[in-house]
């Protein structure tokens, strides 16, 4: 177990692209709350959409852009934890954040929950069952989404 199993998340570049987000997000509610990394302030919340690259939290404070944060995600008696980014805020509304850097095991329950959501989102398409690890390309070949589809 020494093996390093950190990962950084790939997602949610700019690009000058109408659409920026690298991944397709979709609405999932959970409870949230981000913590500043600097200053350990906290904000609780709610997601309102989510993606492999990031998630939009609902609050009614919000940190502004560029705040580096760790959040947790919770759903039923699963958290979700990384370190993450905002990349834009809105006052008494929210803020849009980009995972930035997790544990395997962390990324591989994303991969599960994006994967349950993206099949309710959209009901009658054909699903190979298998999503593209953050940081792979798409690529399930790759040592990291063996690792993690065998967790």
């Amino acid at each position: 177990m020494g093996e390093n199993t950190n990962k950084k998340i790939e997602g949610a570049e700019g690009s000058t692209n109408r659409e920026r987000r690298k991944y397709p997000r979709y609405p999932f509610t959970a409870t949230a709350e981000a913590v500043e990394m600097s200053s350990q302030a906290r904000i609780q919340g709610r997601t309102s959409d989510l993606s492999l690259g990031g998630c939009y939290m609902d609050s009614i404070s919000s940190f502004p852009v560029g705040s580096n944060i760790k959040i947790r995600l919770t759903m039923g008696l699963r958290s979700f934890e990384a370190e993450a980014q905002v990349v834009y805020s809105l006052v008494n509304m929210g803020m849009g954040v980009k995972f930035t850097n997790a544990h395997l095991e962390q990324i591989c329950l994303l991969e599960k929950w994006v994967e349950v959501i993206s099949k309710e989102a959209l009901p009658g398409q054909n699903h190979s069952g298998h999503l593209p690890h953050p940081g792979s390309e798409g690529n399930p070949e790759t040592k990291d989404f063996e690792l993690c589809t065998s967790l």
